[in-house]
């Protein structure tokens, strides 16, 4: 479904930031 997508790239966003940080 679009909305486990947007879910499953906001979840990576935020880990990609985090590590970032």
């Amino acid at each position: 479904t679009h909305v486990d997508l947007i879910e499953k790239l906001l979840n990576y966003n935020t880990l990609e930031r985090s590590e970032t940080s």
